[in-house]
């Protein structure tokens, strides 16, 4: 006999019961921590970062999910910046292929002696 249940259904029930077995004051309390921890930075400071809470983190996430797609969206149907991309791909790789032809050279040799396994 297979027994599957749905793991949110159980974590809900479980939950439910849980508040439900607590008193108003340690409810109050087990809310109000919780709460706390979604507000206190985690981790340290670094150098270059500042501790961030994990609703800080979460909504940094959702912002850049949020750009990442406009510039997708933006990139694939804008005809116009599509255009504009193409103009300054080719300025770059002319300026790479031509105005630094000599260093470029050299670069590609140092890429396939490396991956010849001279370079180590």
């Amino acid at each position: 006999m297979d027994i599957k249940l749905n793991v949110d259904q159980v974590k809900d029930i479980v939950s439910e019961a849980v508040l439900r077995s607590l008193d108003q004051d340690t409810r109050n309390t087990l809310i109000q921590g919780a709460i706390k921890s979604l507000l206190e930075p985690v981790g340290k400071d670094t150098m270059y970062s500042k501790a961030k809470s994990p609703l800080q983190q979460a909504f940094e996430q959702a912002v850049y999910s949020v750009a990442i797609s406009i510039a997708r969206e933006t990139m694939e149907k804008d005809t116009i910046v599509q255009q504009q991309i193409k103009v300054l791909l080719t300025e770059a790789m002319e300026k790479v292929m031509i105005q630094n032809r000599e260093k470029t050279v050299d670069l590609i040799a140092n890429a396939i002696t490396t991956g010849m396994g001279g370079g180590r």
